[in-house]
């Protein structure tokens, strides 16, 4: 890799932590009302990540392929983001770096649309995509 993209990384990974804070774990309620958006099959944690900007739910989803985790993430302020690397950071941090995820854009009888909110699911351990941006697998 150059020089200067590492480098680069490496200036947007230090500014990343200065404004993103450590996470929190809560415990939140059985009755929670986000149970009551929770898909057939997916099962509800009681887990809860907060940080300074963000608020990660989770649900374990049981797939042919094996268990997913599927995350809720908002932002505080309810505003909308579009920063790959705050998602990349937030799978890395609760769940793993070792693990994939997908963002999902459903065809339109499908789309749910009534927050800033945005779901990431990750993907069973050691499970790989048949494509990637790193080359061919």
């Amino acid at each position: 890799m150059p020089k200067n993209r590492k480098r680069s990384q490496k200036s947007q990974i230090r500014r990343l932590a200065k404004t993103f804070g450590q996470w929190e774990r809560r415990i939140i309620s059985i009755d929670h009302p986000m149970r009551a958006a929770l898909p057939p099959g997916e099962r509800w944690r009681p887990d809860n990540y907060l940080n300074n900007r963000y608020s990660v739910q989770i649900s374990d989803v049981t797939t042919v392929g094996g268990e997913i985790v599927h995350l809720w993430i908002r932002r505080h302020d309810g505003a909308p983001t579009r920063s790959w690397a705050d998602f990349q950071r937030i799978k890395n941090e609760v769940v793993s770096p070792d693990r994939t995820a997908v963002e999902v854009f459903p065809a339109v009888d499908e789309l749910v649309d009534s927050a800033n909110m945005y779901h990431l699911w990750v993907l069973p351990a050691g499970f790989r995509l048949p494509f990637a941006l790193a080359g061919a697998r």
